[in-house]
């Protein structure tokens, strides 16, 4: 397993997997497992819920199962 800079590569969408997330203004990280989603005003989604993930937070990374 390995992970991957979400702005090197985005996962694919419906896919829950764990991923970092990163604070705007403290610079706190996380750890969530989420879905990417398609939508207009929201691109990840928690994967229990499905509940927006707040705009505060940026995901920065995924953690991909097939990467060695």
């Amino acid at each position: 397993m390995g992970w991957v800079n979400t702005k090197d590569r985005m996962p694919v969408v419906g896919q829950a997997l764990q991923c970092r997330l990163k604070h705007c203004t403290t610079g706190k990280i996380l750890e969530e497992r989420l879905v990417r989603v398609a939508e207009d005003d929201c691109v990840w989604r928690t994967a229990q819920g499905r509940y927006e993930v707040s705009y505060d937070w940026d995901v920065v990374e995924w953690e991909d199962s097939s990467a060695a």
